[in-house]
């Protein structure tokens, strides 16, 4: 298995136990506090084991690799963009009137953000792969 596709089933494993976690928590320690559970984020830095040389004139990526890191970074990049403004139009609809937005809102949105652009980034390398 190429190396960004076990980065990718890494980080796609993180993803979910990271989104799975914030879910199981709200009901016990309401949402503002169940966003601890974003700090198993930092999993994520043990990604870079994976691009260890074992020799030191070993290729890490070749074409394929950075056109599948490209294409994925476009589809993360387009269906991020998506959220954002969808995120801005239910908070502006939700609390336009009041002229104030809770900073836990935006911390959360801030945090499901950047849980939805590693998802989608990590599935978009995962199928391009399953492509080829």
């Amino acid at each position: 298995m190429e190396r960004h596709r076990k980065l990718a089933v890494f980080n796609l494993g993180v993803g979910l136990r990271t989104g799975f976690l914030f879910l199981c928590l709200i009901p016990m320690l309401g949402p503002r506090r169940a966003q601890g559970a974003f700090g198993t984020l930092g999993l994520l830095a043990f990604g870079q084991l994976f691009y260890r040389r074992k020799q030191p004139d070993e290729v890490l990526d070749d074409e394929r690799d950075c056109e599948v890191m490209r294409r994925a970074g476009k589809v993360s990049f387009a269906i991020f963009w998506i959220y954002f403004v969808g995120a801005l139009t239910t908070v502006s609809l939700f609390y336009g009137g009041r002229g104030f937005v809770p900073v836990g809102v935006v911390e959360l949105f801030g945090w499901l953000g950047w849980l939805v652009l590693l998802l989608v980034y990590s599935t978009a390398i995962l199928i391009q792969y399953r492509r080829t």
